[in-house]
């Protein structure tokens, strides 16, 4: 084969490429591979639209309201809007400590507790306080025992 010559992918694709390269679904451009997503479900092992068209279609259609609604309802059972009314009937605080802060810099939002026998949601807890609820794996008594502890040792 001389230098003029381009030898072609034999894969079974519509849009002829290549060697190393593909065509991107979208832009219709002919792409070379680290310019794609992997993808092991296709002969190339790498995905139909490249990297750049990737980015563009998740920046038009990712909603992160709609993204923490699906979240809530997922886990929860319950919708944004009902994370909101939570956390007003709180006044924007912690149900425990009465703190304003989440209790993590990566995090902006409160917890929501819940019972993990029976999915019902408690309230909203800042980081610390859930984790000391599941530490003590929500029993009362264990708590309460906690409690008369931490007195003993502190008098």
């Amino acid at each position: 084969m001389n230098e003029t010559q381009i030898e072609y992918c034999n894969c079974k694709s519509l849009t002829p490429h290549r060697k190393g390269y593909r065509v991107c679904s979208h832009c219709k451009v002919e792409k070379k591979y680290f310019e794609f997503y992997p993808n092991k479900n296709n002969g190339h092992g790498i995905g139909y639209c490249c990297k750049e068209c990737t980015a563009v279609y998740k920046k038009k259609v990712y909603d992160p309201v709609r993204m923490r609604n699906k979240w809530y309802m997922y886990h929860y059972g319950i919708t944004l809007d009902d994370y909101n009314r939570m956390l007003k009937i709180q006044n924007n605080r912690c149900a425990i400590c009465n703190g304003t802060e989440t209790g993590r810099k990566d995090i902006k939002y409160f917890n929501v507790d819940h019972c993990h026998t029976t999915g019902k949601v408690r309230g909203l807890l800042c980081h610390g306080c859930n984790s000391g609820i599941g530490n003590m794996k929500d029993d009362v008594e264990l708590l309460e025992k906690a409690i008369a502890y931490l007195k003993e040792m502190n008098k």
